[in-house]
């Protein structure tokens, strides 16, 4: 199950915090917050995230709900794919 960076993303503008911020906040190297809001790390300590979660005053259940009942990404492609096979 992947997390939500979109919901971190957001929570932080709402919050009107930067990601510097949020690293002095959880003493987590800005670095990291950076890969993890952006989606570059797949798979963070689960640590690391709740203390990003508990920064932003959001569950960790809410990082790993669904997202939009659309297609993901990559079944576009296979989609637009079939479609021009038809």
């Amino acid at each position: 199950m992947t997390y939500r960076d979109d919901k971190l993303r957001a929570r932080a503008a709402a919050l009107k915090l930067s990601q510097k911020d949020i690293a002095q906040m959880t003493g987590i190297y800005q670095a990291n917050i950076c890969r993890i809001f952006n989606g570059q790390n797949p798979n963070p300590k689960i640590g690391t995230l709740s203390a990003i979660a508990e920064a932003l005053g959001l569950e960790m259940a809410e990082l790993f709900e669904p997202a939009s009942t659309g297609p993901r990404s990559d079944e576009r492609g296979n989609e637009e794919h079939r479609q021009r096979a038809a």
